[in-house]
């Protein structure tokens, strides 16, 4: 009892941290975007970078970032070279973006996020940990952060927070501050040194979970023309008719469709093999909730084919 290996720690693997990975933010890169953006037609801009990193003081790689284009035409490249227990050299090239999303209800601006090269998703952040080979977003490389992972060191003494220190969180509720702390709150009181950690803990621990909601993809999954055609069997003529007629319309000013689309596409799609026309398909989709089963699939054609447009 009380051996090697005895305690849950015995088997327990701690996930990488974001900390010590190296990190890629395209808030540092948006300035360069928009320069790009601005460019007249005809023109073609390359902004190149060479971020490096260190630990513990000594260099710890570098890569080649490389944006190129004008407008919303532009291509993100990393190139970079890793080796593994002294073997040969891997050369690596691939594209992480850039992509954008429309900010606001009316008069938005564009956000720009990396394209995780993994996923497909957008992000704020690329990471590749130690080990890794390549940039990815922290879902892909199950990354978690360190302040969390330090979290239980100090939970014998967050049980001692009092609460005078809920000031520094006046817009969360003592429970909430309780819940980010794993703590109970009581009316003890502890020395402010250990006051002034927690403090310095839970702060830090709100920021990053500020800047991962910031950084999150608003619309994931969300299809571009392309993708839906090549999901729902749709040729890009097809598209063009039935966005025409309003029968398929974007859900986002970039041009892309909610991932639902694709069911009633592929519901397009059948009827127009079938001989369908597009003004059929336009008093069937209008009035078949008006009809007696609205939910009859296939429907009939001789009904649609002289119903009135609704």
């Amino acid at each position: 009892m009380g051996g090697y290996g005895s305690s849950r720690w015995g088997w327990h693997t701690a996930k990488q941290t974001a900390e010590v990975s190296k990190r890629l933010y395209i808030k540092h890169y948006t300035g360069a975007i928009r320069d790009l953006e601005k460019l007249e037609s005809g023109r073609r801009g390359i902004v190149t970078h060479n971020p490096s990193w260190t630990y513990n003081e000594q260099p710890s790689g570098n890569i080649s970032l490389k944006i190129e284009g004008r407008g919303d035409n532009m291509v993100a490249w990393l190139e970079y070279q890793t080796s593994h227990d002294n073997k040969d050299k891997v050369y690596h090239r691939y594209q992480v973006g850039p992509q954008y999303t429309i900010s606001g209800l009316k008069g938005g601006y564009k956000r720009w996020w990396w394209t995780c090269p993994a996923c497909g998703q957008r992000c704020g952040t690329l990471y590749m940990p130690p080990g890794a080979v390549k940039f990815a977003c922290r879902s892909c490389h199950n990354l978690t952060y360190q302040s969390c992972q330090e979290s239980n060191k100090t939970n014998f003494l967050a049980r001692l927070i009092t609460p005078d220190m809920l000031s520094d969180f006046p817009y969360l509720t003592p429970a909430e501050v309780a819940k980010m702390l794993d703590c109970d709150l009581s009316n003890k009181k502890i020395p402010k040194s250990i006051a002034d950690k927690l403090r310095a803990t839970a702060i830090a621990q709100v920021l990053e979970e500020l800047e991962e909601r910031a950084n999150r993809d608003p619309y994931p999954g969300y299809l571009t023309a392309a993708e839906l055609c090549d999901q729902s069997g749709l040729t890009p003529d097809d598209l063009a008719a039935l966005e025409a007629a309003r029968l398929l319309l974007t859900d986002r000013p970039s041009g892309q469709y909610r991932p639902k689309l694709k069911g009633w596409a592929c519901k397009l799609v059948y009827l127009l093999r079938e001989g369908w026309t597009i003004a059929e398909l336009r008093r069937w989709a209008k009035g078949r909730w008006h009809a007696s089963n609205p939910r009859q699939w296939p429907p009939d054609r001789e009904v649609w084919q002289t119903s009135p447009l609704l």
